[in-house]
């Protein structure tokens, strides 16, 4: 430490100035000062926690002894969904093992992309069936898709848990299927009741898909009646069908030429 000794213009004892790095960081300071740099500190040790505990929770990894098989579109226009499904099953798994696991057994999360298709969800079921480490399957997302895979894991006495809510319907018919999400038909009267009473739209059509979701559209339909509006047009068209592309260039163009719709409902993955 470097310093000097003057004379007090006051007299008495000599005072002594300090050159410290404390003195510089702190005793110099105002009191407003002092304040700053206590919260820039607080944020610097709140950073520090964090990055800790980020590091602590993303990167500890367990040996799994039992697996939950995820069904999922993960490539394809449904991808998001399927990350979606993915991120979701991987953070239970993860809550579970750092509380320790199921007696001690820990459980890991597979992932089978079924691009969204139902040849690909019956294959991908099948093959995490065959393992004898997955002890449940969560998935699929799409309604046709729900009911094979259901049978399935029905016969391997498997727990499925399918999220999207077209499965409601088929949870009584097959005992290793969970659907914890709201009943289709319910989710569909509340869209239509905000719809037509929140945002206060009348002049509205529909547009739906056939293969899975034409009791929707009758329950959108039958709900947004009953306010007294009648919809302006319905249009069907099958997702499942191979003139899917067509039948959208062609309703896009009657929609365009009715000209008649300040709002489109659409029913369908």
């Amino acid at each position: 430490m470097n310093e000097r000794i003057e004379p007090s213009k006051f007299g008495g004892k000599p005072a002594r100035k300090s050159t410290s790095l404390l003195d510089m960081l702190w005793h110099k300071r105002s009191k407003w000062a002092k304040l700053s740099l206590i919260m820039v500190l607080l944020v610097v040790v709140s950073v520090i926690s964090s990055l800790i505990a980020r590091t602590a929770l993303f990167e500890t990894t367990y040996q799994s002894d039992y697996k939950i098989a995820v069904i999922a579109p993960m490539t394809g226009k449904l991808s998001a969904t399927g990350q979606a499904m993915r991120n979701g099953a991987e953070l239970y798994a993860r809550a579970i093992n750092d509380a320790g696991g199921i007696e001690g057994q820990y459980i890991g999360v597979e992932v089978f992309d079924n691009k969204g298709e139902e040849t690909a969800t019956i294959d991908q079921t099948r093959k995490a069936l065959a393992d004898n480490s997955v002890i449940g399957i969560v998935g699929p997302w799409q309604a046709q898709n729900v009911a094979k895979v259901a049978e399935l894991a029905d016969e391997a006495h498997i727990p499925l848990m399918v999220i999207s809510p077209q499965a409601q319907s088929l949870s009584t018919l097959h005992p290793s299927l969970f659907a914890p999400s709201f009943d289709d038909k319910l989710e569909t009267q509340f869209r239509a009741n905000y719809m037509r009473n929140v945002l206060q739209e009348k002049l509205v059509s529909i547009v739906y898909d056939s293969s899975a979701h034409g009791e929707a559209a009758k329950t959108f339909t039958e709900t947004f009646v009953r306010f007294g509006i009648p919809l302006r047009h319905s249009w069907g068209l099958d997702a499942t069908g191979t003139n899917l592309d067509a039948d959208v260039k062609r309703i896009a163009e009657e929609i365009k030429t009715a000209n008649d719709s300040d709002a489109l409902y659409l029913a369908m993955d």
